[in-house]
């Protein structure tokens, strides 16, 4: 059982955990145990479980990378922009 609370981190560091999980434990079932917020990469991490529990309060979030703003310090943006997420809507 993995016990997990975030608020998000990077998309290939949840990725890279997920798969180990899965590669360590193949023979048995991974659970997951959500008691706050698991947000983003936190939300990948879940996708690669064969159980989540939940409790009351607990969120999963959107998987929406963040990108940091070129012209900015320390701020950044949605890897979503409107013009992509109309299209995605599109098709």
């Amino acid at each position: 059982m993995l016990i997990l609370t975030t608020f998000g981190g990077s998309a290939d560091a949840a990725y890279r955990m997920a798969r180990c999980l899965q590669r360590l434990y193949e023979e048995g079932k991974i659970s997951l145990f959500v008691m706050t917020d698991c947000k983003s990469a936190g939300t990948l991490i879940s996708l690669g479980v064969d159980e989540i529990i939940m409790c009351d309060g607990a969120e999963l979030g959107p998987l929406d990378v963040q990108l940091s703003k070129p012209d900015e310090l320390e701020e950044w943006m949605s890897g979503l922009t409107p013009i992509q997420a109309l299209a995605n809507l599109r098709t």
